[in-house]
């Protein structure tokens, strides 16, 4: 029977941002799950813990290549006042953790909330308030280079 092994990288301040690997048999060696575990260290079932600044990953114009910005807001900028914002239908991003570097491809995920999704807040009286729509800032997809792999964060509030 299969294991699932998981992994958790936090963002330094404001979002999660929450990675998963691939499925695992505990018979299998090396590997992807030799990065989790620090060398000279040995496994002990603990979760290793690494604080880490993301990048959001450009693409540059005069080549195929991929640029790393320290700028992480996936708005588009939006001319119509009082609309919610729209975001990028894709985006990369890399994390350095765990003494290497992962690639995050991901997209919009447009099925995680209904368009007819309903907010409701309470002021300090008591009272309602609601929004309709909401904001759809979350993405989904996976790491690269690891095809059974899974990757969601949300970018509502940002990644600081």
């Amino acid at each position: 029977m299969l294991a699932v092994w998981c992994f958790m990288v936090f963002a330094a301040v404001g979002e999660r941002l929450a990675v998963s690997g691939v499925d695992r048999s505990p018979v299998q060696d090396g590997g992807i799950w030799d990065w989790f575990t620090p060398a000279g260290q040995p496994e002990s079932g603990d979760t290793a813990i690494e604080v880490t600044y993301p990048k959001r990953l450009v693409q540059k114009i005069e080549s195929e290549g991929e640029m790393a910005r320290d700028y992480l807001d996936t708005r588009v900028k939006n001319s119509t006042e009082n609309t919610l914002p729209v975001h990028l239908a894709q985006s990369y991003f890399q994390v350095e953790a765990f003494g290497h570097t992962f690639t995050l491809d991901l997209e919009l995920n447009h099925h995680l909330l209904s368009s007819e999704y309903v907010e409701r807040h309470f002021n300090h009286d008591g009272r309602p308030s609601q929004s309709m729509g909401g904001e759809h800032c979350y993405y989904q997809g996976r790491l690269r280079g690891l095809p059974e792999s899974w990757a969601a964060l949300s970018t509502c509030h940002g990644l600081w």
